[in-house]
């Protein structure tokens, strides 16, 4: 359950058997911004994990879903919702996947993408994961098909980090990719 002390009402009240959750706000405006407070409980409701944390909304004033401050730090004009699908640094990838991504949109090096190695008869996989930011990563049997599915899911920390995912399938001809943010 996740509610803003400062209005005492709930926002949601998510019921999984899952060790795992994950909820997002969405469509999120300036005065949604502030406290709020995580609350897990068991089954028998009583509480037995209590979360602060605060939400920070990032002013977007051209509505490209870019934060303005992120524009003007890599010196974009945040009055200008066309430089979202720019690609400066010819990587491929548009100004606002280098946002979603973490990644520097002025440099062709800077990219999120795994690196992977064999070890035994395991795959293990290692990718920069930026701060803020929640990744999957997902397989699929063929490159064909357009189907993926996902191996496991990562959740945002305060700092950068490496990230290390191992999958212990023996299987041949397996493609892997990593998306960001988290795919349900």
């Amino acid at each position: 359950m996740a509610f803003r002390p400062r209005f005492s009402f709930n926002v949601t009240d998510i019921t999984t058997p899952s060790t795992t959750a994950t909820f997002t706000l969405l469509n999120v405006q300036p005065p949604d911004g502030g406290a709020y407070r995580i609350v897990v409980t068991n089954l028998g409701n009583t509480a037995i994990a209590t979360v602060n944390s605060t939400l920070t909304v990032l002013a977007d004033s051209d509505g490209d879903h870019i934060p303005d401050s992120w524009e003007t730090q890599y010196g974009f004009n945040p009055n200008s919702a066309a430089d979202g699908s720019d690609d400066p640094d010819h990587d491929g990838l548009t100004n606002l996947q280098e946002y979603r991504a973490g990644t520097n949109p002025t440099n062709a090096l800077s990219t999120l993408k795994l690196g992977s190695f064999l070890v035994n008869t395991q795959s293990v996989f290692s990718f920069l994961a930026a701060s803020n930011k929640t990744y999957s990563v997902q397989y699929s049997p063929s490159l064909l098909n357009g189907s993926w599915i996902n191996l496991t899911n990562l959740s945002s920390r305060t700092t950068n980090r490496t990230a290390l995912i191992t999958d212990r399938a023996i299987v041949t001809n397996r493609f892997y990719r990593v998306v960001t943010p988290q795919q349900p």
